[in-house]
């Protein structure tokens, strides 16, 4: 029985990856396709985003920490919806 070999591959793209993709093309992919998570996790962590800044870490906040959302009488639902706009805010 023959052995199969392994693809050649040099090491230089063991190390690096294709194509470097920045955390706002991140941002942009993750709400094209709906993904308000990933998106809301990206962006809150982004370091200047001014007046939008509030409501995408209260987004991502509300979506992470629910219950304690709906404890202190807030809606988290709201939040998590405030923050997704502030995101098209920001990318628009």
């Amino acid at each position: 029985m023959a052995r199969r070999r392994a693809p050649e591959i040099s090491l230089m793209e063991c190390v690096m990856p294709a194509r470097l993709v920045s955390k706002t093309e991140q941002l942009r992919e993750a709400m094209a396709l709906g993904d308000h998570h990933a998106a809301l996790k990206i962006a809150a962590r982004f370091q200047r985003l001014g007046e939008l800044r509030d409501p995408i870490q209260r987004g991502w906040a509300a979506l992470t920490n629910r219950q304690f959302y709906i404890d202190i009488k807030q809606d988290p639902d709201q939040l998590v919806t405030e923050g997704i706009a502030a995101i098209k805010a920001y990318l628009s």
